[in-house]
Formats: C-alpha cells, sequence, structure tokens
C-alpha cells in the first residue's frame, strides 16, 4: 500500500491565472483562433472542452492572458462560480477569475477535480473581500491536498467514482429526455386531445373547429377554466375535532416540479384560522411571484383526515361534478397558462400575485370528461418515469457522496 501524504498544490503542481486581453484592440478578438474561457464556464460540467470566445495570437503576446494545456484542473476564483473546478480537454488561455492547476507526474487531475470539488464549502470558507468575496492564486496554491503518493492509487480511485459520475450524467439525461417528452405531450393532448382509438388527433384526421377564438376538436367545449374548477372553495370540517391531526404544508414543501415534497403534521386547532383549507384530489396552485413563475403546485392526496391547511399564497382548484382532477392539475402547471397567469400578475415589485379575474377570464379548450381523465393518465405515465430516474438520481448522487467520503480520506482503500 502506498503511503498518503497532505501536499499543498503548489507543492506538487505549477498554478497560473489568467488575463483579459483590451477589449479596445479589435486585433485581439477578431477572427480570434485561440480559446479563451471565464469562471462562468465551471458551472455546468466536470469538463471542458469548448469555448465561447476565442482570442488571436496577439492577444497573448500582449496581455496576462496564457494558455493551459489539456488536464489543466481550472478552479474559479470570483463570482458565482468561486470555487467551481473543471478539467479541461482542450488547451485553452483563459482570464483572471481562473486558476489553472497544470497536469504534473505527482498527481491525477480527475483525483485532484474530486477532491476540490468534495471540498468546495471549505474553499468557499477562504473568501476574502467584502464587496464581492472571492479567493486568488495564492489561496489555491495553499489548499491542502489529501492524496496517496502512487499515483496509480488516485487514478484507481477516481476511476471508481467516475463510473458513479457517468451513471448520474446518464440519469440527468434521460430525466432531461423525458421532460422534454411531457412538454410536447402537454402540448399536444391539451390542444388536440385523443380519439377514440387512443391517438392523438390530427387536422389531416379529424375536424377542428374555431370556438370563442380557439381552434379546438369539435367535440370539445371552449369556455373559462372555472367552467371546470371551483375557485377557493369552503371545504367541510366540522366533522372534525379541533385537537386532530391533519397534514399541512407550507410554499417549501412544494418543489419547483410541481411535486409536494415534505408532507408536516399540525392540529387542526393550530391551523383552523389563517391558512389556506383544501382537500384530497384539490390542485394548489402558487399565487406569488416568484413562487408562481418557477412552477410551484401540486395535486393534493394523500392527506390525513382528507383535509390539508397550508400558505395562505396557494389558491386551490377543486374539481366540479364531472370534471377530472388530473386534468385541471396538469392544465394549471401547462406552460402557456403559466406564462399566461404570470402576465396578469398585480401588485407591488416582489410581492405580485395572480388573482380569480385571470382564472375567471382564460380561456380553455374542455373534452369530454372520459377523454380529461386518459389525458391526465398519459400525461400522468411520463410524469411517473420523471419520478422513477429522479429517485434513482437521488441515490446514486447520495452512493457518489458516500465513496468520495470513503475513498478521498483514505478510510477505504482501493490498492
Amino acid at each position: 500500500m502506498s503511503r498518503w501524504v497532505t501536499k499543498k498544490i503548489k507543492d506538487f503542481a505549477y498554478t497560473a491565472s489568467g488575463g483579459t486581453p483590451s477589449t479596445a484592440i479589435k486585433e485581439y478578438w477578431e477572427n480570434g483562433t485561440i480559446p479563451w474561457i471565464n469562471s462562468g464556464e465551471l458551472s455546468q460540467n466536470d469538463f471542458i472542452s469548448s469555448a465561447t470566445t476565442y482570442v488571436t495570437e496577439l492577444a497573448l503576446q500582449n496581455s496576462a492572458a496564457k494558455l493551459m494545456p489539456k488536464n489543466t484542473v481550472v478552479i474559479a476564483l470570483t463570482g458565482a462560480t468561486t470555487g467551481m473546478s473543471a478539467i479541461l480537454e482542450i488547451e485553452t488561455s483563459g482570464n483572471q477569475s481562473i486558476t489553472g492547476i497544470f497536469p504534473s507526474k505527482n498527481h491525477d487531475p480527475l483525483y485532484l477535480l474530486y477532491f476540490l470539488q468534495h471540498n468546495h464549502n471549505k474553499i468557499i470558507g477562504f473568501n476574502i473581500g467584502s464587496a464581492q468575496p472571492h479567493i486568488n492564486k495564492s489561496i489555491v496554491d495553499d489548499l491542502e491536498i489529501l492524496m496517496p503518493e502512487d499515483v496509480k492509487e488516485q487514478e484507481a480511485i477516481s476511476k471508481i467514482i467516475r463510473k458513479v459520475h457517468r451513471a448520474i450524467e446518464q440519469t440527468e439525461a434521460l430525466i432531461a429526455k423525458y421532460r422534454r417528452i411531457k412538454a410536447g405531450l402537454m402540448h399536444d393532448l391539451l390542444t388536440r386531445g385523443i380519439d377514440e382509438h387512443g391517438r392523438i388527433r390530427s387536422k389531416e384526421t379529424h375536424r377542428f373547429v374555431v370556438k370563442n377564438g380557439i381552434e379546438v376538436p369539435e367535440e370539445w367545449e371552449v369556455d373559462t377554466f372555472l367552467k371546470i374548477a371551483l375557485f377557493n372553495p369552503p371545504t367541510n370540517i366540522s366533522h372534525i375535532s379541533k385537537d386532530y391531526t391533519i397534514t399541512f404544508i407550507k410554499m417549501e414543501d412544494v418543489s419547483n416540479d410541481a411535486e409536494i415534497i415534505n408532507y408536516n403534521e399540525r392540529k387542526l386547532s393550530e391551523v383552523i384560522n389563517g391558512f389556506t383549507c383544501f382537500q384530497n384530489n384539490d390542485t394548489i396552485f402558487a399565487k406569488i411571484t416568484p413562487c408562481l413563475e418557477n412552477g410551484k403546485g401540486a395535486l393534493i392526496l394523500g392527506l390525513k383526515n382528507n383535509v390539508g391547511f397550508g400558505s395562505t399564497e396557494f389558491h386551490v382548484l377543486r374539481p366540479k361534478q364531472k370534471e377530472s382532477s388530473l386534468f385541471i392539475f396538469f392544465y394549471s402547471i401547462y406552460k402557456p397558462f403559466r406564462l399566461r397567469a404570470e402576465s396578469q400578475m398585480t401588485g407591488s415589485a416582489g410581492q405580485q400575485r395572480v388573482q380569480k379575474y385571470f382564472f375567471e377570464t382564460f380561456l380553455i379548450g374542455i373534452p369530454p370528461l372520459n377523454e380529461q381523465e386518459i389525458i391526465g393518465l398519459k400525461i400522468q405515465s411520463i410524469n411517473y418515469q420523471i419520478k422513477i430516474e429522479t429517485e434513482m438520481l437521488r441515490k446514486l448522487n447520495s452512493i457518489k457522496t458516500g465513496l468520495m467520503q470513503d475513498l478521498l480520506s483514505g478510510r477505504v482503500r482501493v490498492m
């Protein structure tokens, strides 16, 4: 087994920061062929394989910008990405908000990347300055890295972590794909619906008509949203003792993906006054900025004693008789619906809300009940796939965190 040591970065690798060529000299930028990156490009990926900006050879010769070779680990010094890091897959230059840790025979770049990422919060703790907290090259130079002396063991560790990280990337890509499918499916289903053969209608095979200015399948009605839903209706709680426990949902308990991520329990007596009341199969709809724009809302299911209370910043949409709760919920999170609601918010900056008037006047295509149910189930099916993959992503991230804790500390040895 190789020995583990703690070394400062400056003791095992060369480091350099970049610079910005003068923007007043067009010869430094026009027709540039040399990649040039800034700290903002470190926020998305572990690897940088391209740049959005290029400079000329003349710019390199007359500025502090330096070429950094492939396999350099770059770390952001300032801004929203302070302390974030990535590995260069290309030779590139960079600005002064980046320090590059050049490759050396003493370290595996991927091991170093994972160590820096795992200790990101610690690195942020070295921030200096008050107006714009930042770190600098000297701080990077003095960062202490725990590592096995044998680079092969470093490589073995990074290979294990990388395998899990690839699974995370694949799962994230799958979730993004399902979300794109869901968005397209919602648009098709909420504007064209499903025929008696289970197929999405098209103008080539079905008749569409214009009703109240909206083109819909001829089988549909067009009316306001409140034709199918009650707005902030009263809820009968007379049968529930004030000592009973009921479900309580705060705004932060609802995700931007329109899911309830946490259920609280309160005594009815604690929340009966001053909060929003709802029941199973209601839809809650965030009415205040920025929660509305962020997509907060949910279909209410599984309430204790069938009754719940929550934030006063929720509107409640309850299906009328012979209307589908799923259809109402999915329409409430449909992007064009949300965008129109956002455009009609009223109130002072930071306290804008959407009012009942929006729901009273927004026209929608309304399918028959059985079609509403089928539409809701179709969208729910893709939603379920997103939930499965999201839970898998959570587990993979937990596995990665555990592996990093064990492998980057030497607690668990691989060689």
